[in-house]
């Protein structure tokens, strides 16, 4: 069984409220606990670490990352499913996390 043969289904239910939480971060109005308890009041309850967790991961715009095994390093390639969000607006994202830290 190769480690790169994985498949991964999201539920589309799911998809949208993550894509919610991506837009409603990058527009830089809302804090991350507000847009989590936004999630919640629409059923989806998620905890805080998760959710920043969710917000940090490069899969939602089509990247995979395979961690370190034996002598290999951790390694990063494009993953063959559809991306939920585009790549500018995760970054939109983490640099909303950035510059809010600094200030």
């Amino acid at each position: 069984n190769n480690k790169l043969d994985k498949t991964v289904v999201i539920n589309p239910n799911t998809a949208k409220h993550v894509v919610k939480a991506f837009e409603l971060m990058a527009s830089g109005i809302y804090y991350a606990e507000e847009v989590r308890r936004t999630l919640k009041d629409d059923g989806i309850y998620i905890t805080k670490q998760k959710f920043l967790d969710l917000l940090r991961n490069r899969f939602y715009y089509g990247i995979i990352t395979i961690q370190p095994f034996q002598n290999e390093p951790e390694m990063t390639l494009k993953g063959i499913h559809e991306p939920l969000i585009s790549e500018e607006l995760f970054n939109r994202v983490q640099w909303v996390f950035n510059n809010r830290k600094k200030a």
